[in-house]
């Protein structure tokens, strides 16, 4: 039996304010794909990442205040401090804040990340409140947000019959497929195209869209690495 992991990417980069509610109904959507792949719900993994640039004075700021109700442990160097803090006030999700302050550049950056294991109704309703919270208490309209969905699994499926199902699922339209030149095109091909199920989109020099992007990469004969993105995959993950 093969063991394919899946990651599915989604980035969510707002000109205006966060809506939980947008990024919750994604994450429904690529559950849907999760299925398709042949996955249940207690087989998955989430993530958010949320971000936003801070100047000094609001980075002391925030550290302040969350310091008040949190532990917040710290590190440095010669070139940044960082503080970082969990946040343990939900059962479902384990969320830890970080704040970087890059001594130099007098610049800060926070970031935010939010992981689960499941994902339904009362998951959704907890990452509702917190986003409220964060809203109100850590973060602007500025912000951008990231996530991750991610899942092992067993299958007797070729790399060609997973791109298929992928594509299939996502309704992807306008595909073009590639690879990495200093991949080995054998180990890894990349996808990119147009979901109907995607909100974000980048639209190219051509007046063309796409929102999501692919790559499958063969680990080793029982092994697929699966990274789907939108609309376009990050480094990070």
């Amino acid at each position: 039996m093969r063991k394919i992991m899946v990651c599915i990417l989604f980035i969510f980069l707002l000109s205006g304010s966060i809506h939980a509610k947008s990024s919750q109904n994604d994450i429904h959507r690529l559950q849907d794909i999760h299925a398709i792949l042949g996955q249940n719900n207690d087989q998955m993994e989430w993530e958010v990442t949320i971000k936003e640039s801070l100047n000094e004075g609001e980075a002391k700021d925030l550290v302040k205040s969350v310091e008040n109700r949190h532990l917040v442990a710290s590190t440095s160097d010669e070139n940044e401090i960082q503080y970082i803090m969990d946040i343990n006030e939900f059962k479902n999700m384990d969320i830890q804040l970080h704040v970087h302050h890059y001594i130099d550049e007098k610049q800060a950056e926070i970031i935010i990340k939010i992981h689960g294991s499941k994902w339904d109704n009362k998951v959704a309703q907890e990452y509702n409140t917190f986003v409220a919270h964060i809203k109100d208490f850590y973060i602007s309209k500025k912000a951008r947000i990231f996530a991750c969905l991610s899942s092992t699994y067993s299958a007797t499926i070729s790399r060609d019959q997973l791109e298929k199902q992928i594509i299939n699922g996502l309704s992807l339209q306008h595909v073009s497929k590639g690879t990495d030149p200093l991949t080995d095109p054998q180990k890894q091909i990349e996808l990119t195209g147009y979901s109907p199920y995607m909100e974000q989109t980048i639209r190219l020099a051509n007046d063309k869209e796409f929102n999501v992007q692919v790559v499958i990469k063969t680990m080793d004969r029982e092994e697929f690495l699966v990274m789907i993105g939108t609309p376009i995959l990050i480094d990070e993950y």
